[in-house]
């Protein structure tokens, strides 16, 4: 018995990359995400790990609120 693999890696790994999640979330979800694991929100928000997802994970790490007050900041657009 021989199990035929169909596609390649890159063709299976296009499904697991971030841009992709983050297009299909709905904006509730978003939202949730800011209020409860905000730099996950963030994230979703950005597509991409970069200062602004440090900046939310710190501001987490000391006090929860300014984490979320960010995160909801980044969503909107005003930061």
């Amino acid at each position: 018995y021989q199990r035929r693999v169909h596609g390649t890696l890159s063709e299976c790994l296009f499904f697991f990359e971030p841009l992709s999640l983050a297009m299909h979330c709905h904006p509730i979800i978003v939202i949730l995400c800011c209020i409860f694991l905000p730099p996950l929100g963030v994230y979703l928000k950005t597509n991409r790990c970069d200062t602004k997802v440090l900046i939310d994970l710190i501001l987490c790490f000391f006090f929860w609120l300014p984490g979320i007050i960010y995160a909801l900041l980044v969503y909107t657009g005003n930061c």
